[in-house]
């Protein structure tokens, strides 16, 4: 059996908690279960919506069209690269 110790108390209209009860109810689980799966499930699904990126299919195209361009690397990488290999001759890092 799962121990739940954390709590989540939440105020609402009296027509709200009906419906959840009578969700709760036609699926067999406690209101408190229900709420808890539901809550989890819907939060979990926001925080998925918000690291994603949509993009239209005009931008899609757009975006794959510049990956697969080839692009020679700019000074600064080219800075960076040299500086990097002059660390690891001098020991100053490791691989």
């Amino acid at each position: 059996m799962t121990h739940f110790s954390a709590r989540l108390d939440v105020r609402m209209r009296n027509e709200s908690k009906k419906i959840i009860e009578q969700a709760a109810h036609l699926l067999g689980l406690k209101t408190s279960d229900y709420a808890r799966i539901t809550l989890e499930r819907e939060s979990k699904r926001t925080l998925d919506d918000s690291y994603s990126i949509k993009l239209t299919e005009r931008d899609w195209n757009r975006f794959i069209q510049i990956l697969n361009e080839e692009a020679l690397p700019n000074e600064a990488l080219m800075n960076a690269a040299f500086q990097y290999d002059k660390a690891l001759k001098s020991g100053r890092i490791k691989e």
